[in-house]
């Protein structure tokens, strides 16, 4: 695409939000009496354009891969400033270096070891990197943890280092690329990412009565909320953490969610109002046509509808009642 500018790219991106798959149309399409039904009206959306052999209401999940694939693929040629829209495909790099590595130590299931083509680096030379440990072309962060990870896994053979290891150079890559870039939004935005994914972690280590030495192992760096403030937590029942951590700019999304986990014990609320709390972030900078908002806002959408289309369709072939799937879906959405 020749014309790169913000101005421009914000144009078209705007254009292409006018093709989302709005609510109202999702929840008629959730009343479809069958899957295949469903599948239909979600392929005459246009989602997942071009996906001719994908005709079974089983195939959903290739039919949405398909529609993230152009997305991705679309903000990466859109793009000004790869800088910056790069950072959102970094964690598609660490989960795929995660497959590799728990390939190689023959710990990947069928489940979880799926690849995502939509990282920065192309999964041909991602493969023959790790296998020949090749690490030249890594972040320095990443570096580093692979190193390690190598090295545990040749003394013991343990790969539980690998999921938080993995993560917590991307984390600490993420915090370097915000410094350089000096950008208010982009820094607004993963600091989110990092509190709340660590309030996340200490409520299941806590679940499951892990102690600090594990908890200071596994939060990741970059967050506004300092280490101490979790560690201190870790001993607090859920009751009381909700007195440390609801207040300042995450307070009316963090009630929401511990109000849920103190009803439900469960931690989907918090993922819910984390993903809420980064939408609003960027709506706020949304018409801002010489900044990243418009891009980073399409692609949150975008992830967000393929939810939507997954959850329709998931719930369609189980058989789950529509008051059910209304209620998930309004959860995703409002």
């Amino acid at each position: 695409m020749e014309n790169k500018s913000y101005p421009f790219a914000s144009s078209v991106i705007k254009a292409r939000e006018l093709k989302l798959i709005p609510f109202g149309r999702l929840s008629r399409i959730a009343e479809s009496d069958s899957a295949a039904e469903a599948f239909d009206a979600i392929k005459e959306t246009g989602y997942g354009r071009g996906a001719g052999g994908i005709q079974s209401a089983y195939d959903f999940e290739a039919l949405i891969a398909k529609e993230l694939k152009d997305v991705y693929a679309f903000i990466k040629e859109i793009s000004p400033d790869r800088r910056m829209t790069e950072l959102f495909f970094l964690k598609y790099d660490c989960h795929n270096i995660k497959v590799i590595l728990k390939r190689m130590a023959g710990s990947g299931s069928s489940e979880n070891g799926q690849y995502i083509d939509a990282g920065t680096m192309p999964l041909k030379q991602l493969e023959d990197d790790m296998a020949e440990k090749n690490y030249e072309s890594f972040s320095e962060p990443l570096k580093n943890a692979l190193h390690e990870i190598d090295k545990q896994i040749s003394l013991n053979g343990d790969v539980s280092y690998i999921g938080f290891l993995i993560d917590k150079a991307y984390a600490k890559k993420i915090a370097g690329a915000i410094k350089t870039l000096e950008n208010p939004l982009l820094a607004q935005y993963f600091t989110g990412v990092f509190d709340f994914n660590n309030i996340i972690t200490l409520l299941r280590l806590k679940a499951a009565g892990r102690g600090k030495k594990m908890l200071e192992r596994v939060l990741l760096p970059g967050g506004r909320i300092p280490d101490e403030t979790f560690c201190d937590a870790l001993d607090m029942e859920p009751i009381k953490m909700q007195d440390v951590f609801t207040r300042g700019a995450y307070e009316k999304y963090l009630k929401k969610a511990f109000a849920s986990f103190l009803d439900t014990g469960r931690l989907y609320m918090f993922e819910k109002q984390r993903d809420d709390y980064l939408m609003d972030v960027v709506k706020k900078a949304r018409h801002d046509m010489f900044g990243v908002a418009p891009f980073v806002g399409y692609l949150l959408a975008k992830e967000r509808e393929a939810a939507g289309v997954r959850m329709v369709m998931t719930a369609k072939l189980n058989r789950i009642g529509n008051d059910v799937l209304f209620e998930r879906l309004r959860e995703l959405y409002v």
